[in-house]
């Protein structure tokens, strides 16, 4: 099964993914009123923080595939994902980040023997999905646009750039 970590905008659009496709999945979440309408639905939810191990065991940790993390703080973030690779060292993880630099460290991290991981940058995220509509919109094919958009997502991100302000041409 798979155990997703927050039930908001993003763990939302990942629950809906994952009944489509017929996946089990159980929810952590720590607001009351979210986990008793997912129960009210069916659905099985867990109140609490994820960081916490006795919270993980009750989401079924131990006998997981993956983990997806949604939880927007980076370090709550890091600690969810110790947590839940002490706990089961073969977990595969999917983690939320909000930066260049989150999202580097977290493919480090993720890259352990056995495991496998995956961090998306949400703004990276997307200006790929808006990359991708552009192509579309000037004409190019679908796939062109997928080859084209497979190929950006296939290479590190990099910082924004910057620029020094330009000085007047003086005549």
């Amino acid at each position: 099964h798979v155990i997703l970590v927050g039930h908001g905008r993003v763990g939302t659009t990942v629950a809906d993914a994952l009944m489509r496709g017929g996946a089990r999945h159980v929810v952590i979440e720590e607001q009351e009123r979210v986990v008793a309408g997912l129960r009210r639905r069916g659905e099985p939810a867990v109140l609490g923080d994820a960081s916490r191990r006795e919270v993980l065991d009750r989401a079924g940790i131990a006998h997981a595939r993956l983990i997806v993390i949604t939880a927007p703080e980076p370090f709550r973030a890091h600690r969810i994902v110790d947590v839940s690779r002490e706990a089961n060292q073969r977990i595969s993880v999917a983690v939320r980040t909000h930066s260049a630099a989150e999202q580097e460290y977290f493919e480090q991290h993720l890259s352990v023997p056995g495991a496998t991981g995956r961090a998306v940058y949400a703004e990276r995220e997307a200006a790929l999905s808006l990359a991708h509509y552009s192509l579309l919109a000037l004409g190019r094919s679908d796939d062109q646009a997928d080859a084209i958009v497979a190929i950006l997502r296939g290479e590190a991100t990099r910082p924004t750039e910057t620029f020094k302000t330009v000085a007047p041409v003086v005549q």
